[in-house]
């Protein structure tokens, strides 16, 4: 699960504050290399990845839960390597 806010996500649920903006997006930036990092480290481990975005869970694109638990079983029974749910 990854929050909108510190992981830059382009959704309603992600802006860059008005104050230390410069600091705010090296912030996020270096968040987002990380999450990359990881994201290829788990892959070559062998792990299947998959990103479920907060936007899912609230706000007012959210999805429907059953429509999430469902995308959620489809990835899990196919062999995608990696997949992002987000509103």
């Amino acid at each position: 699960m990854h929050g909108c806010f510190w992981h830059m996500h382009s959704c309603p649920l992600f802006k860059v504050p008005q104050t230390r903006a410069e600091w705010w997006m090296d912030k996020f930036t270096k968040n987002k290399e990380r999450d990359d990092a990881v994201k290829q480290e788990l892959e070559q481990l062998g792990w299947r990845v998959l990103t479920v975005w907060e936007c899912t869970m609230k706000g007012k694109g959210k999805a429907d839960p059953e429509k999430l638990l469902n995308n959620v079983s489809t990835w899990l029974t196919h062999s995608a390597r990696s997949e992002e749910l987000s509103s």
